[in-house]
């Protein structure tokens, strides 16, 4: 799955499905897109926010470093990530599959 991550040496680009409505706030880094169940809803960009402020905390980074660069209003998107090193989020996908936050 890392190999259709998009490494750059300002940025960090990947794809994600997500699940809105669900139980708990999740991600599965196995399957690509990776896939993120997201509590909120699919309203009013409530989803939208809750994956950044999901990823923001699961990578420890600004809030003004992640955006969401395509799927604004669908489930797949892209997410794009500055100042953060391919170190970085390998050590992030390692310590957060199949756990919950």
């Amino acid at each position: 799955m890392i190999d259709k991550v998009i490494f750059s040496d300002t940025f960090i680009s990947f794809d994600i499905k997500v699940i809105p409505n669900s139980k708990k706030n999740s991600i599965d880094f196995k399957v690509y897109p990776f896939k993120i169940h997201i509590v909120k809803p699919a309203v009013d960009n409530k989803a939208n926010k809750e994956v950044v402020l999901y990823l923001k905390k699961i990578f420890k980074v600004k809030k003004t470093d992640l955006l969401i660069v395509k799927g604004e209003k669908n489930r797949n998107k892209v997410i794009k990530i500055n100042n953060l090193s391919k170190n970085l989020f390998l050590k992030a996908m390692g310590g957060v599959s199949e756990k919950r936050l």
